[in-house]
């Protein structure tokens, strides 16, 4: 950034390797096992479903007294969770509200309120705001949707 290495105003992760191997940097191969992808909501789903299926899962700490839990999710220790069914293949964030809510094959980040709604293959981003009929949606930072 301080060389202002830019190709149409954006900064690319080539031209930073390229600057770290000018300094000195050291470099070696590693085999790559598997190649996740992040690019699309179907691969970013796919990805939360490979990791929870690959010991990045919290079942067993995750309980909650009436929560029906289908491994494998991932709650954060700080999400509120009442009178819902989470999973399989569910990331939730820290600070999370869910009540009376069916979620299944999603991910849900920090400080998002979900309630009265039953969601799968779905995207929520921070803060986001959801309650009302069945519904597969992404939604960004700050949402709120009611129906």
């Amino acid at each position: 950034m301080a060389r202002n290495v830019t190709l149409k105003n954006e900064y690319f992760l080539a031209d930073a390797v390229n600057i770290m191997l000018e300094r000195g940097l050291r470099m070696s191969v590693q085999p790559v096992e598997i190649w996740l992808d992040a690019g699309t909501p179907e691969s970013l789903l796919e990805t939360n479903r490979y990791l929870l299926e690959h010991n990045h899962d919290n079942t067993t700490s995750a309980a909650r007294p009436g929560v029906t839990i289908v491994p494998p999710v991932f709650i954060h220790e700080s999400a509120s969770i009442e009178a819902s069914v989470v999973g399989p293949h569910v990331s939730i964030g820290p600070g999370c509200s869910l009540k009376r809510a069916i979620v299944a094959n999603s991910i849900i980040d920090e400080g998002s309120e979900i309630y009265d709604i039953a969601i799968e293959a779905s995207l929520l981003g921070r803060q986001v705001n959801l309650s009302g009929q069945p519904l597969h949606l992404n939604l960004g930072d700050q949402s709120w949707a009611q129906r």
